[in-house]
């Protein structure tokens, strides 16, 4: 399973869906720096906190990627700088993806990644072959403004599709203002 590039996939079974990576993330550059031969202190480097978590296609799922979202970023140093923009575009990734991008009974996948100078989160779906429509709803429309409100808190965000060929990632980043970066 590829999450994003860089990321290690879990591989252990948990009773919850959750799975932290950032212990997997040091375990393995401590082995990789033993490997080279390289001095195991360089791996006691603080890793950023990150999480995996799978949800069911419920309209209950939003509000579990944003509890999910307030605990990681409570655990990372300077990561209140991402929770309100990080709560609406979760709200907004997660939503689309149970509305729209998750047939019954399979379950959306929330990726998060946070680290000094931004927060990625990538909502992985079943349904690769529906793609982003991106359109202007009018004032009397309940919905469509979604991916409007991704596209003015996002630095970037985009779509692709998932490996294998099975579903895609709709992923979008918020960034530390300057100078905020500790």
């Amino acid at each position: 399973m590829r999450l994003r590039s860089g990321a290690i996939a879990e591989h252990a079974t948990c009773s919850n869906s959750t799975v932290r990576l950032s212990d997997h993330r040091q375990h393995h550059a401590f082995n990789s720096l033993h490997q080279e031969g390289e001095s195991a202190m360089s791996s006691c480097l603080p890793t950023p906190p990150s999480l995996s978590s799978w949800l069911p296609r419920s309209r209950r799922s939003p509000g579990e990627a944003r509890r999910l979202l307030e605990n990681l970023l409570a655990d990372a140093p300077g990561g209140e700088r991402f929770l309100e923009s990080g709560k609406l575009l979760v709200s907004e990734l997660v939503t689309n993806a149970v509305l729209h991008g998750t047939p019954l009974g399979r379950q959306v996948q929330l990726v998060l990644d946070v680290n000094r100078r931004r927060l990625r989160i990538e909502v992985h779906d079943a349904r690769g072959e529906r793609g982003l429509v991106l359109r202007a709803a009018g004032g009397e429309d309940e919905s469509g403004r979604g991916l409007a409100i991704v596209k003015l808190l996002a630095h970037r965000w985009g779509c692709c599709p998932r490996e294998g060929g099975v579903g895609k990632i709709v992923w979008a980043e918020v960034e530390s203002p300057v100078g905020c970066a500790r």
